[in-house]
């Protein structure tokens, strides 16, 4: 199967793999980070099951780099080559992961669409009770995991408690085992992208978009190799994203704030005054102004820091930066119909 340059170019004219029809059937989006060793493990097992499930000439995989510093865009489309239809998009950046499932889903055009995770931890004979939960009527199937036992109690609990503090905040739902496993029709994914946001929580968009959904319990492995680029300064980036891309609840509370220090704030200045003038007890100097002002610049800042949060978001927005670049994009020849 010979690879072309779709920047060079266009259209793409038929050769290699026979679909039964021109555009394929399901469309597998497997965004990746530097996994230049689990990436292959990771597409063999993949290729493995599309086989065994005669899937392998309906289906697309499509590639995402997001701004890959080590040879993942080569890894994955010498993995590709020959085996399967395929599209490698090389970022020019990093972008972050809901970034880069965004640019796949923009290459992606079967009637079904599944986002995969490049380490192995999501398996891939996850895919077929998907695709058959998709073909009888649901619009959209989640992946929910069995447990998180494979992550630390530290993560367990962080991520517990994040997720009771969302749901409390926004009135939204959020499964506790999280969603990053996924698959939806062509028309969730039409809709998916008029959504233009750049600090877009994806996956949490999708469970909210009011579309009929049902899940598939699995087990959710180990990482095949390497090590994973999730670090604690992204995970705490989605948390925020999370929060204020569906919920002003942090400037009300915030407000709310305000006028219960204003509150404290007038009572004890009275209190002070009816001491001076009722009582010989003389007024505290020195520690309750102490006391007073680092409550009140701490308090100044959260409010500044909540509502900055908003203003750079809007922004970001208002600069109309494009989301990501494309450095290349490399993808086998689509055959017409015979």
């Amino acid at each position: 199967m010979k690879t072309v340059h779709r920047n060079a170019v266009k259209p793409l004219v038929s050769c290699g793999i026979v679909h039964t029809t021109d555009r394929p059937h399901l469309s597998i989006i497997i965004p990746a980070w530097n996994e230049e060793a689990a990436l292959p493990l990771t597409l063999d097992s993949l290729l493995t099951v599309l086989e065994a499930e005669n899937l392998r000439d309906r289906s697309e995989i499509v590639v995402v780099s997001d701004g890959s510093t080590d040879t993942t865009v080569a890894a994955a489309t010498a993995s590709l080559k020959g085996r399967a239809e395929y599209v490698v998009v090389d970022l020019a950046r990093n972008v972050g992961s809901h970034a880069a499932i965004r640019c796949g889903l923009s290459h992606a055009s079967g009637d079904h669409i599944v986002v995969l995770s490049a380490d192995g931890q999501d398996p891939p004979d996850t895919i077929p009770p998907m695709l058959q939960k998709l073909e009888s009527g649901s619009d959209i199937v989640w992946g929910l995991r069995a447990g998180r036992d494979n992550d630390p109690f530290s993560k367990r609990a962080s991520a517990g408690a994040f997720y009771r503090m969302f749901r409390w905040l926004t009135g939204l739902e959020y499964p506790p085992s999280g969603l990053d496993f996924v698959g939806f029709t062509k028309q969730v994914n039409s809709a998916v992208s008029q959504y233009t946001e750049r600090n877009l929580p994806l996956f949490l968009l999708i469970y909210n978009l009011g579309y009929s959904q049902a899940v598939v319990p699995y087990e959710r492995a180990e990482r095949v190799a390497g090590t994973s680029g999730w670090s604690f300064r992204k995970r705490t980036k989605l948390a925020v994203d999370m929060i204020t891309a569906f919920s002003a609840a942090p400037i009300r509370l915030v407000s709310l704030l305000g006028v219960i220090v204003a509150f404290l704030g007038f009572s004890f200045g009275l209190l002070t005054m009816i001491r001076a003038i009722v009582t010989d007890i003389p007024v505290s100097g020195w520690s309750s102004m102490i006391v007073l002002t680092s409550v009140m610049s701490g308090t100044i800042l959260l409010g500044i820091a909540a509502i900055g949060e908003y203003v750079w978001r809007s922004l970001d927005e208002t600069r109309g930066r494009p989301i990501y670049l494309e450095r290349d994009v490399l993808a086998s020849e689509r055959p017409k119909d015979p």
